[in-house]
């Protein structure tokens, strides 16, 4: 009987986040960001974001149904130069994606942190095997049409204040950090996720 296995292709990224300012020094920027709704305070992080792929993991993840994923073993993932990431689609690419990587406010907070990218594939299959078979035979389109999650973000508690020439650094609270943090999860606005298979993507 098939099932409905998934497969997930995971790296880590570096991610930027430049937010145009007013204040006049890093303490005033970092008491502004702290005083926002967490919330609001990420939505305003996303929108201002830079993500940077540093590699993609040979060691895959599934599960079937709705279980959690478990590392797939005797398993390795040889087509990460295949995988295209954000404007690595376009001519002169400089592999990052996110508004930040098109246009810098002048005088910007700066916050930097690290996380995962992940694209899933979902497949109707008798076996591993057989998900594994059809997971092979993806074409690099088929490969490429899943759009990358960016999750588990941990943000630097560094935050610096951008003026001009002139770069003025402070430290955040943690657990201020730690709660935005939490709101930071997106979907990059590539194509719409790929389906292989007649039951609803999960």
């Amino acid at each position: 009987m098939k099932q409905r296995y998934t497969i997930s292709v995971t790296g880590p990224v570096w991610v930027d986040y430049s937010i145009a300012t007013d204040a006049t020094c890093v303490s005033d920027a970092i008491n502004h960001l702290e005083s926002l709704d967490p919330e609001i305070a990420a939505q305003r992080l996303i929108e201002s974001s830079a993500y940077s792929l540093e590699r993609i993991e040979r060691e895959v993840y599934g599960g079937v149904g709705n279980a959690v994923y478990d590392a797939i073993p005797n398993y390795v993932f040889n087509r990460a130069g295949e995988m295209k990431f954000g404007s690595e689609e376009e001519e002169g690419h400089d592999g990052v994606a996110g508004p930040a990587a098109q246009v810098l406010p002048p005088q910007r907070v700066l916050l930097t942190g690290t996380g995962l990218a992940s694209r899933r594939y979902t497949f109707e299959a008798e076996s591993w095997e057989d998900a594994l078979s059809q997971f092979d035979r993806l074409s690099t389109e088929e490969l490429n049409a899943p759009t990358w999650s960016i999750w588990g973000i941990d943000l630097e508690a560094n935050v610096s204040l951008v003026a001009a020439a002139s770069v003025e650094e402070g430290e955040a609270d943690e657990d201020a950090l730690g709660n935005i943090a939490m709101h930071l999860d997106v979907q990059l606005p590539q194509m719409p996720s790929l389906y292989f298979g007649p039951a609803t993507q999960v």
